[in-house]
């Protein structure tokens, strides 16, 4: 049996990229559910990644984020798993947001 909150884990790019997302769209006072540009993946190749160095990039980093979540969930417990989650969504926004504006 698995927790739930270890599921989290599995998916926490696109997690992050979601909240992130609707975070900056709330902030420039845009419909969260309006489609954009402001993807990570968009904001990759703005940046000038190509599709596969996009792939990448993406694949590793989630990768890493999925065996950092597990390591730490089994490590130091359920509320230290979820408070770095927390503050993990709070630096991938920030980062996300100086991508955008570069």
């Amino acid at each position: 049996i698995i927790s739930p909150f270890l599921t989290i884990w599995c998916v926490t790019l696109p997690i992050l990229d979601i909240i992130s997302v609707i975070i900056r769209r709330i902030k420039r006072k845009i419909n969260p559910f309006h489609p954009d540009r402001l993807h990570i993946h968009h904001l990759l190749m703005r940046r000038g990644y190509s599709n596969y160095n996009t792939l990448i990039v993406l694949s590793v980093t989630s990768i890493f984020f999925n065996f950092m979540g597990f390591i730490i969930f089994l490590t130091y417990g359920l509320i230290f798993s979820n408070l770095l989650f927390i503050i993990l969504i709070l630096v991938y926004t920030i980062l996300t947001s100086h991508l955008e504006n570069n």
